[in-house]
């Protein structure tokens, strides 16, 4: 059982959930604003639920590709005219 502070090994738990856009790590930030829901490349799968990827990235069809729509854009921003 894991107590209050402990560090958590990945390697037993799996990856923690990522908090920063990784494509803004690789692309750098896009415009002031501007959030990944209102950009071209943000497609949603649907199946039981709603799962939100990013063109940028390789699509595994598992959860470490999710994209999260609230993300600040990064610098391949492409505003979504729709």
């Amino acid at each position: 059982m894991i107590k209050f502070g402990e560090i958590i090994d990945e390697t037993l738990y799996g990856p923690r959930k990522r908090s920063v856009n990784p494509v803004a790590e690789l692309y750098g930030p896009g415009p002031e604003g501007a959030k990944c829901k209102h950009c071209k490349l943000l497609i949603a799968k649907e199946y039981a639920r709603i799962y939100f990827k990013c063109k940028l990235r390789n699509n595994t069809n598992g959860p470490t590709t999710d994209h999260r729509a609230n993300w600040p854009a990064c610098g391949r921003f492409e505003r979504d005219t729709e």
